[in-house]
């Protein structure tokens, strides 16, 4: 399945040219986070941008790709540009502290070296909405991987609503993503490498998988890609592949409601359930793709293969 987001984000913050810097105490909506040498130190500065050059874009971003049910970006009150792993983990630790809704996405100097999380992001009801995009104000798509080696949980998110588009997350040492009563929407994301199950929905979650992501190489003992517990999951145009758990090898779901569409189940292993173990669960396979329907091929278990 390839990556088809580029065309459809090209002129995505398009009215980004010229940014004008004001006084960071006049209440912006948006900011920028930069890096300027002072005196041979490297701080940080923010630079906000006005709200109503980035209102239109924003709309026409949520019309093209954002599940309406899940996500609405007229709502979001700040924007941080990052350009490395320094920026990316003070932009998080703003959001976290803020009750504002914050949009993190990448400058145009970003330098596209990986960016390594310094610590588990934690997201509650306190907290705004997050999202993170792999854009520059161009509405050029940037090559963006989040490395999680250092941590043993990515991100936690707790009744709040979370969004990760064209950005890539590997090597956690844990879950990757971790969600209770919480909304979360994926769009052209590859989560890799997970020591434990890429996302673990605990509760009460509404997941939505969508624009051709990919969930390879990830283990655990119960979903090596998903563990959902008493949540609703919508999955379409998804890749899973090269997963493996004891049970589950890339989705475990109970007490839950799961849609399948146009996804693709490949080569994953396990004791019990090679591609999907699903208990007390409403399984739905669909297909609006008749060239590309739900598929399982090459999966593997001891029982319920």
């Amino acid at each position: 399945m390839e990556k088809k987001f580029s065309s459809l984000v090209k002129n995505l913050f398009a009215n980004f040219t010229g940014v004008r810097k004001t006084n960071v105490f006049s209440s912006p909506r948006h900011k920028r986070l930069s890096v300027e040498t002072l005196e041979s130190r490297q701080m940080l500065s923010v630079t906000p941008v006005a709200w109503d050059t980035v209102a239109s874009a924003f709309a026409a971003y949520e019309d093209k790709l954002i599940n309406k049910d899940v996500t609405d970006f007229s709502l979001v009150d700040n924007v941080y540009w990052v350009m490395n792993s320094e920026e990316f983990n003070a932009a998080l630790a703003l959001a976290q502290e803020s009750p504002d809704s914050d949009v993190i996405a990448f400058d145009r100097d970003f330098d596209g070296e990986k960016i390594e999380l310094a610590q588990t992001a934690g997201f509650t009801g306190l907290s705004g909405d997050i999202y993170i995009i792999g854009v520059n104000p161009d509405g050029e798509n940037v090559d963006v991987t989040i490395d999680g080696s250092r941590v043993t949980r990515g991100f936690e998110f707790s009744e709040i609503i979370a969004g990760f588009y064209d950005v890539n997350i590997e090597k956690v040492n844990g879950t990757a993503i971790y969600a209770s009563n919480a909304a979360i929407d994926l769009q052209n994301v590859t989560i890799s490498d997970s020591a434990s199950s890429a996302i673990y929905a605990d509760s009460g979650n509404q997941i939505t998988i969508s624009g051709f992501s990919k969930f390879t190489g990830n283990s655990a003992a119960y979903g090596g890609a998903i563990y959902a517990s008493q949540s609703s999951l919508t999955i379409t145009d998804t890749e899973f592949s090269g997963n493996t758990a004891s049970f589950g090898g890339a989705v475990y779901v109970t007490d839950s409601t799961v849609k399948l569409e146009n996804a693709l189940f490949e080569n994953n292993t396990a004791l019990f359930g090679g591609g999907i173990l699903a208990i007390e669960t409403n399984l739905q396979l669909l297909s609006t793709d008749e060239n590309n329907p739900t598929t399982f091929t090459g999966n593997t278990a001891t029982q319920y293969g």
